[in-house]
């Protein structure tokens, strides 16, 4: 493969990768958006009904009681704050490799020989792998939400806008 034939070919692998990464960690962000809200779903009605129960007099106090006691466990049992935080640091994950690839397919690729560019570029496909295996699966609404967010350009940046 000729020069300009294998830094096109690294440069097409180094978008596939970058964009594998931008709807990943889109994905991952929404996902962790989802998770915050069912915490704070579950931690308000704990809340207000404990809070509640402090003031009903002791014979009614029985079914609040249980009801604040089975919202406590479901929160225990799915940990939405946990769930939050690995999605959030999936995503940031993801977010620093994109900014690695673009750097490297806009700037760096230019300094290596072919050989170094192809080690570097497998390096950071190795890393998309390694994320992958790790990472746990971004809900479908969170990813249908970057899918679209994408689409619109919402993770564009100015500079890379083109003028009409």
């Amino acid at each position: 493969m000729n020069n300009g034939k294998l830094k096109d070919e690294l440069i097409k692998e180094a978008c596939r990768i970058e964009e594998c990464c931008e709807y990943s960690a889109k994905s991952h962000y929404n996902t962790s958006k989802e998770w915050n809200i069912r915490n704070v779903c579950l931690s308000i009605p704990i809340a207000i009904i404990a809070a509640i129960v402090a003031f009903v007099p002791e014979e009614y106090k029985s079914i609040p009681s249980i009801i604040t006691a089975i919202l406590a466990a479901i929160q225990v049992c799915i940990k939405p704050t946990d769930c939050s935080k690995v999605h959030k640091m999936a995503g940031d994950g993801y977010l620093e490799l994109k900014n690695k690839v673009r750097r490297f397919r806009n700037i760096e690729i230019e300094l290596y020989t072919d050989e170094e560019s192809v080690r570097e570029l497998n390096k950071l496909a190795s890393i998309l792998d390694g994320y992958n295996s790790v990472n746990p699966q971004p809900s479908t609404s969170g990813y249908q939400l970057a899918r679209k967010g994408v689409q619109n350009g919402e993770s564009d940046y100015k500079i890379d806008k083109k003028e009409e």
